[in-house]
C-alpha cells in the first residue's frame, strides 16, 4: 500500500494526465454579417464543416464547406487580410463594395458586409468538457484596441452555432452514434465542442440609400484605418476545468490597407516629402 503522500501524488498525476490532452484549435474565417440574410446558414456550414473534417481525420488547413461563390461558403481566412474583409454595414455591401449584386452577383445583393470570426474545435481527448467552461478574448494591436471582444466563462450556450458532441456508446468520434447537444444548460458534459465562433468588424455608416454615397462611406472607413495598419487581430479561447487546469488555443490574422488606400497613402507621403524638401530649399 502506498503511503498517504504517495496516494496524493498518484491522484494528482491521474488528474493531470486525464486533462492534459485537451486541445483547442482556432480557425480565423471571413463570415457574412451574422445579423444579415446569410448568417445562419453560414454558421451551420461552419459547424458542419469542422465536424466532418474532424470525423474524417483530415487536415483543417484547407477545409471548406458549402457552395463556393456564395455568401454562405465557409473557408479559412488567409494570414493577411484587408480591412474591407471585415466591414459590416446597415446597407447592402460585400467585401468593401456597395451595391454587391452588381459588384459580384445576385446571390450577394442583400448582404450586409463581412466580419472576421474565430471558429473553434475543442477536443477533450478523454476528458469530459462543457461549453460553460469556455471563454474568449479578441484583441487588436491598434492603440485603442478597437476590435476588442470579451466573452467570460459561462457566456456561451448550446445552440445551432455552438454544439457539444458526445461520442455515443462506442466512445469514438463518428460511427453514426454521436450525440449532438444543441440546447439545454451549458454545463452538459460532452467529448467535443464546435463553434462558429465570436468575431467583430468595423462599421462604415451611411443612411442615404445611395450606393455612391455608401461606397464613399466604406472608402472613408478604410482610409481612417490605413494609418494604423498593419493591425494584428488575435482570438484566444480558454477552457477552464473544475479542478483548476486551463487550456488555451489562439490564432491571428494581420489586417493591411486596401491596395488603393495604400497607394493613396504613399502618394500623400511622397507629396509631404516633396513639400518639406521645397520648404527647406526656400528657407535655405
Amino acid at each position: 500500500m502506498l503511503p498517504r503522500s504517495g496516494v496524493a501524488l498518484l491522484a494528482l498525476a491521474l488528474t493531470i494526465g486525464s486533462s492534459a490532452q485537451v486541445t483547442i484549435d482556432v480557425f480565423p474565417t471571413i463570415a457574412p454579417n451574422i445579423f444579415g440574410v446569410s448568417g445562419a446558414e453560414w454558421s451551420r456550414n461552419a459547424v458542419d464543416t469542422i465536424y466532418t473534417t474532424a470525423v474524417a481525420g483530415a487536415s483543417s488547413a484547407t477545409m471548406t464547406g458549402g457552395t463556393i461563390g456564395t455568401p454562405t461558403y465557409f473557408s479559412l481566412a488567409p494570414s493577411t487580410i484587408q480591412a474591407s474583409d471585415m466591414f459590416v454595414t446597415a446597407f447592402n455591401s460585400w467585401n468593401g463594395q456597395s451595391d454587391p449584386g452588381n459588384a459580384f452577383n445576385k446571390d450577394f445583393a442583400n448582404e450586409k458586409g463581412n466580419r472576421l470570426h474565430f471558429s473553434f474545435l475543442v477536443q477533450g481527448n478523454g476528458q469530459k468538457i462543457s461549453l460553460s467552461q469556455l471563454s474568449f478574448v479578441l484583441a487588436s494591436s491598434d492603440s485603442d484596441n478597437r476590435l476588442q471582444v470579451v466573452r467570460p466563462t459561462g457566456w456561451y450556450s448550446y445552440n445551432d452555432n455552438y454544439v457539444g458532441i458526445g461520442f455515443g456508446t462506442d466512445g469514438l468520434l463518428g460511427g453514426g452514434d454521436d450525440v449532438f447537444v444543441k440546447d439545454g444548460i451549458n454545463t452538459q458534459e460532452v467529448d467535443m465542442l464546435i463553434g462558429r465562433g465570436t468575431g467583430n468588424a468595423w462599421e462604415p455608416i451611411d443612411t442615404t440609400r445611395d450606393p455612391v454615397s455608401e461606397q464613399q462611406a466604406i472608402d472613408a472607413q478604410a482610409a481612417s484605418i490605413a494609418p494604423k495598419t498593419p493591425i494584428l487581430v488575435t482570438g484566444t479561447y480558454t477552457l477552464s476545468l473544475a479542478g483548476g487546469a486551463s487550456f488555451t488555443g489562439t490564432n491571428s490574422v494581420t489586417v493591411i490597407p486596401e491596395p488603393s488606400t495604400y497607394a493613396a497613402l504613399l502618394a500623400l507621403s511622397s507629396l509631404g516629402i516633396a513639400l518639406w524638401t521645397r520648404r527647406r530649399k526656400a528657407v535655405a
